[in-house]
């Protein structure tokens, strides 16, 4: 108990931080532009090309990202260059410069410590009050809220780690008592059907395209004449034309990207045409971006696309063509993968690596001794019984797992 003469009143103070940043962000961009070697009459334009490549959103989650520079390039996937490889030479001929690193400057860690002194020095905290029936006992009973810690005081409050370390130093006892409190549910519960949708990205390249100018006046007509059992397409999106790796005007374009979302029941008929007439489909994994881990490509080393199609025929449950960088692949399920490789390519083994698991989740995993490859990390992976496959080594101490489940990995 508090003694009544040393009694006092208590309250929380909390500051609101307001979100935004997007000219902060630019500046940001600018800099590190700066700093990989692109020249400063260039700069302003490469950071308004970049920007429009990923857009806003894009921009702000790569400087929410520890490493911003590598979610940079990841999010570009190749669509335009950072650096062109005459800037990196030229910048690789400046002197050293003495000037403060950007990135140290604008690194998550750094910037929480920064804002953190920035709100010790501000002025004018904003006071916060509970809400009265937010705590209910074992008994559903409301929990009456207190605006102080006090003598005699029932209920809940906020104090902060300043005002509860008076009383301890001075060697008060505060009685916390034995009764169990929860959060009261919210009083509008609301529950979401799965409409069993799908989502898809959309790829029209010129280079398979007899009339580009039909692609041009109306892409989104160009694919549903083209392109069976889509006119269950319930909406799409984020509709953009690029020259190589830059977004350009439709005039300029050699392809054409967009987003749908359709019936689940009609990927099954959609993606199997994937190629035709120079129109690619991907599909995406739930409400994330990257492509759906249910799938695994075998490249077929050429990029002619008669070819590539009279292979795919050979396998009637291939799920159309993909187009890489260089060649076309085959898209298959993940359990066929090695089957219709190794047919493929006779020489071709797994060796000991699960390469025909779907990807349903993905995790970093550190630190991994740098002698280990990708059959010695399979084996660790075997041996804690986890579905799972090394994907890539994403730096010398860490890879990137897939496994076949979501759930977390087994202890």
């Amino acid at each position: 108990m508090i003694a009544p003469d040393h009694a006092k009143d208590f309250s929380e103070k909390l500051r609101g931080l307001l979100r935004g940043g997007a000219n902060k962000d630019r500046t940001k961009l600018v800099q590190h532009l700066l700093a990989r070697g692109v020249p400063q009459s260039a700069v302003e334009q490469r950071a308004d090309d970049v920007i429009a490549c990923i857009g806003q959103e894009g921009l702000q989650e790569v400087y929410k990202s520890l490493e911003p520079w590598a979610k940079l390039k990841q999010l570009i996937n190749n669509r335009m260059r950072l650096v062109s490889p005459t800037e990196l030479k030229m910048s690789k001929q400046k002197p050293r410069s003495l000037e403060d690193d950007p990135w140290l400057k604008s690194d998550p860690w750094s910037e929480a410590v920064s804002s953190g002194d920035k709100r010790k020095q501000d002025d004018g905290p904003l006071d916060i009050e509970l809400i009265p029936g937010t705590f209910i006992d074992i008994s559903h009973t409301p929990v009456p809220i207190i605006s102080a810690l006090r003598t005699g005081g029932h209920g809940v409050t906020f104090s902060s780690l300043q005002e509860v370390e008076a009383f301890a130093s001075l060697g008060w006892l505060v009685q916390f008592g034995n009764t169990k409190i929860g959060v009261s549910q919210a009083k509008h519960q609301i529950t979401a059907e799965d409409n069993q949708v799908a989502i898809i990205s959309c790829e029209l390249r010129k280079e398979y395209i007899d009339d580009w100018s039909v692609v041009v006046n109306n892409p989104m007509r160009y694919i549903h004449n083209h392109i069976d059992n889509l006119q269950g397409v319930i909406s799409s999106w984020s509709k953009r034309w690029y020259s190589g790796n830059k977004q350009v005007q439709a005039k300029e374009a050699s392809t054409w990207h967009a987003f749908m979302k359709l019936p689940r029941d009609a990927l099954s008929k959609v993606l199997p045409q994937s190629g035709k007439d120079g129109i690619f489909f991907t599909p995406k994994d739930g409400p994330s971006t990257s492509s759906s881990g249910e799938y695994r490509v075998v490249w077929t080393h050429t990029a002619d696309i008669v070819h590539a199609m009279t292979v795919m025929r050979a396998y009637p449950s291939a799920q159309g063509l993909v187009r890489g960088r260089n060649s076309l692949g085959i898209r298959v399920t993940a359990k066929e993968y090695s089957s219709i490789r190794q047919k493929l390519e006779p020489s071709w083994t797994a060796s000991g690596i699960k390469t025909d698991i779907p990807i349903m989740a993905k995790w970093s995993i550190a630190p991994i001794p740098p002698s280990m490859d990708k059959l010695s990390l399979q084996k660790i992976l075997d041996q804690m019984s986890w579905e799972a496959t090394p994907l890539r080594q994403v730096n010398h101490n860490t890879w990137l797992i897939g496994s076949s489940s979501s759930d977390a990995p087994p202890h």
